[in-house]
């Protein structure tokens, strides 16, 4: 009887210990420097290199993304706003090709591992302009050394997927 009054007192005292440190339950924190994993990536093209560099406020995920690869080297700025309110955005085109506008909405995923965006985006390309549609998946390892990034969207060229493994520098 002794033991189980104090195996819950040390449980409740830790939840406590929780809440007074300040930590969101919900919420990962991907902020950092991360580098591409090809041999666990998919869609990735040959000998393409690619780093993200992730600051991280409250809800503001703000990304530069460097990459490097047949295309030459290239540095594309992206940000998400987590509150699950439609907002503008430029996309950030990785393949090529200039982005106009587009709109997402993007919000923390209710398991507390990662969030989710929808977007759809008008891109100018090499056969003219296309209607992109679809989502990103951001999802960070229990740990918080690995980022997967999922990407399912589908255009007049048809579906187009790719799934990101970073690991945290």
């Amino acid at each position: 009887m002794h033991n189980t009054t104090l195996i819950t007192a040390v449980m409740a005292i830790l939840s406590l210990g929780q809440f007074a440190s300040g930590a969101e339950t919900g919420k990962p924190n991907f902020t950092g420097t991360w580098e591409l994993d090809a041999k666990k990536s998919e869609g990735v093209p040959e000998g393409m290199k690619q780093g993200l560099t992730v600051r991280q406020e409250g809800d503001r995920i703000d990304v530069e993304i460097t990459m490097s690869g047949a295309q030459g080297d290239r540095t594309l700025p992206d940000a998400y706003v987590l509150d699950g309110k439609e907002v503008e955005f430029r996309p950030a085109i990785v393949g090529g090709g200039n982005a106009k506008a587009g709109k997402r909405v993007a919000k923390w995923a209710e398991d507390g591992m990662g969030f989710e965006a929808q977007e759809r985006a008008t891109v100018e390309g090499p056969q003219g302009e296309d209607e992109m549609s679809g989502k990103r998946t951001w999802r960070l390892s229990p740990d918080g050394k690995v980022l997967t990034i999922e990407v399912d969207m589908k255009g007049r060229g048809g579906p187009m997927k790719s799934k990101r493994v970073f690991n945290r520098k």
